[in-house]
């Protein structure tokens, strides 16, 4: 669903520039609503190409990134790692943070599979605990709860890519874990360095799609009220040993 969302209602995406140009074809067609056609074809048309510019594609992440993304500075029982998008990246920092600060478990929330990447990059097998059933964020935090309570843990890592980890350290936060946010990298990167920072390009399009979806389903969140805090993304306050 999450892809299907990306693909076909996320600003950024082709898909959604060619539902923009059909439901402004009718209003060009029709005489009396023809000038409303062509500037939804044109708002569509410039809102898409600002988003291939990685100056603009940062701006738009900058905001979800917490500012000591990918930094902890104390011990924590657990840590959680929720697949999403840029699963490599993610399984990368967890095993990372595994290897620095052994904690007792690896929790791994996403499809099936993935705890046996684990094991190959030296996480034992005996101190993995899987959650496979969640469909987003919040059933990843509701889903993983009983783990969290059978195993005594009080504290964790939770490791999340730096787009989504502000929206899930709020949600998790909401259902009273103790949380200290580890933000990996995405796969979606452009070159953001002097003249190239104004060079449209593919990559920073894709940044731009997967910040608009976030900010999304941050609204989404908040209105149902699964956040910590109402503060909209770049308010919040993140702490290195919350």
């Amino acid at each position: 669903m999450r892809e299907l969302l990306k693909l076909w209602c996320v600003p950024g995406s082709a898909s959604y520039f060619c539902v923009m140009a059909v439901s402004a074809l009718p209003l060009i067609v029709i005489r009396p609503t023809r000038w409303l056609g062509v500037i939804v074809f044109l708002a569509g048309l410039v809102m898409t190409a600002s988003l291939t510019v990685p100056a603009v594609s940062e701006a738009l992440a900058a905001l979800l990134t917490p500012a000591d993304e990918g930094v902890a500075a104390t011990p924590a029982d657990a840590v959680v790692l929720l697949l999403g998008d840029s699963p490599r990246f993610r399984v990368a920092t967890a095993v990372r943070l595994f290897q620095q600060w052994q904690p007792r478990w690896v929790i791994v929330s996403g499809p099936p599979g993935w705890a046996q990447i684990l094991e190959t990059r030296g996480v034992p097998a005996s101190r993995l605990l899987t959650e496979s059933r969640s469909q987003n964020t919040y059933e990843q935090a509701m889903l993983i709860e009983p783990l969290v309570k059978q195993h005594g843990i009080r504290r964790v890592f939770l490791v999340a890519s730096r787009l989504h980890i502000r929206r899930a350290a709020a949600t998790f936060r909401s259902r009273g874990y103790n949380v200290t946010p580890i933000a990996s990298a995405v796969e979606c990167e452009p070159a953001a360095y002097g003249w190239r920072r104004f060079v449209p390009n593919q990559t920073a399009l894709g940044l731009s799609r997967d910040a608009v979806y976030e900010y999304a389903a941050w609204s989404y969140y908040w209105w149902e009220g699964w956040l910590s805090s109402s503060s909209p993304p770049g308010l919040i306050a993140f702490s290195k040993t919350s």
